[in-house]
């Protein structure tokens, strides 16, 4: 990893602790489908010229720079070593996390044209009683093939 840590083409995710995220890493060359979580090292001229952040998501808004980041040609990797601790969700929010997470999801397959993954969740989120967002328009011309919704909200394959 250390010939790979010095590109400038390259998001890497720490490992969140003490609950790390099951997503997949390839375990020789630490690639995975999506780096995210409370720490994340991220070149910066290469985000902003993939446009950065997606101001319409929040907790998914990493998934999203990550797909992106592999579309445009960068490596999205995990770092074992790095470990990160964060705030862990307080007990009770369980109903608005996962309110707040469906809705999320339901921008991120509308952004990235998976259209049969959002009406699954629009139709989750009809089931909480909510309103169904609506998302905003591509504006970075996303290629579904490098979106991963085979996997549910991992989007990955998970290790455990």
């Amino acid at each position: 990893m250390r010939e790979t840590a010095k590109s400038d083409r390259l998001l890497v995710a720490a490992t969140d602790f003490p609950q790390e995220h099951p997503r997949f890493s390839d375990p020789l060359t630490f690639e995975t489908r999506w780096a995210g979580g409370g720490c994340l090292l991220l070149p910066v001229a290469e985000v902003l010229r993939i446009g950065g952040f997606e101001p319409a998501l929040d907790r998914l808004a990493a998934v999203d720079l990550s797909w992106r980041a592999r579309q445009a040609g960068l490596g999205v990797k995990t770092c074992p070593s790095a470990l990160y601790v964060g705030a862990q969700p307080a007990p009770g929010v369980e109903d608005w996390v996962n309110l707040a997470l469906l809705r999320e999801g339901h921008v991120l397959a509308r952004l990235w044209g998976a259209g049969q993954a959002a009406e699954t969740i629009a139709a989750e989120i009809r089931r909480h009683g909510a309103d169904v967002p609506v998302a905003p328009a591509d504006r970075f011309g996303r290629d579904p093939s490098f979106a991963d919704w085979s996997h549910g909200f991992g989007f990955a394959p998970a290790r455990w």
